[in-house]
């Protein structure tokens, strides 16, 4: 980032640099270095995506918020991850990035989630969609109400608050 201006977006990609592309992607004082950043991290979507494998959590933060500043250009490679049946760890990151970026385009990729075998996958979907809120969620919602596992239930109830079904 500039000393006495704003980052040099095409520099920091050229590095590489994850950190400084996201403190450009929140520049406050130029919106085009913003738009410069997001587009710099939505080209490093796979690396991002590969990230999210790592066993450093920073590195997995760092990923996250790559994914979540990168914005519509991610959603998509993000909901193949899941419907390409990638690893489990993955797509329960994956899950979770989609809810907080409040990807309404991946309601019916999250809903095929709340049939998952994994429990944590299956209550993170739940939780996604909740913090999406698309009432296209609400019946999948409340046929997951009876899952076997309590804290899916939990997430599931939660989520139908959120979604108002």
């Amino acid at each position: 980032m500039g000393l006495f201006g704003p980052p040099n977006v095409e520099r920091l990609d050229r590095r590489g640099d994850l950190e400084g592309l996201l403190r450009a992607a929140s520049y406050k004082k130029d919106e085009s270095v913003r738009r410069a950043a997001a587009v710099a991290l939505a080209d490093m979507t796979d690396l991002l995506i590969t990230h999210l494998q790592s066993f450093n959590l920073r590195h997995v933060r760092l990923a996250r918020a790559g994914l979540l500043a990168a914005g519509q250009p991610a959603i998509a490679a993000m909901m193949f991850v899941i419907t390409d049946h990638q690893s489990l760890h993955r797509r329960q990151d994956v899950t979770f990035v989609l809810g907080e970026a409040g990807a309404a385009a991946a309601v019916d990729v999250l809903i095929g989630e709340l049939r998952d075998p994994d429990a944590l996958l299956r209550a993170l979907a739940a939780d996604a969609l909740g913090k999406i809120g698309d009432l296209r969620s609400a019946m999948a919602l409340r046929s997951a109400l009876r899952d076997p596992e309590e804290p899916v239930r939990k997430a599931v109830q939660k989520a139908l608050e959120q979604v108002g079904g």
